[in-house]
């Protein structure tokens, strides 16, 4: 589809603990860099750009997770 032109933004949901890992793995199989999007960053995001910033500025491929999950 990214080759098409039918998307402009990616996002893959991964554990937490595999974020790094997809994000190698992500980059080597398709040569298309991703940003990881966990709450700090989407928070010094914010503060930079103001609270009505939207995640999608940061680029068009992510990993999302939440690195607060399993505490």
């Amino acid at each position: 589809m990214l080759l098409r032109r039918r998307i402009d933004h990616m996002g893959v949901a991964a554990p937490a603990g595999m974020v790094r890992q997809w994000q190698v793995e992500l980059e080597s199989a398709f040569g298309q860099a991703f940003t990881i999007v966990d709450r700090d960053n989407l928070s010094d995001h914010r503060r930079e750009r103001g609270f009505d910033a939207s995640p999608w500025e940061m680029g068009s491929h992510f990993i999302i997770f939440d690195n607060r999950a399993g505490r």
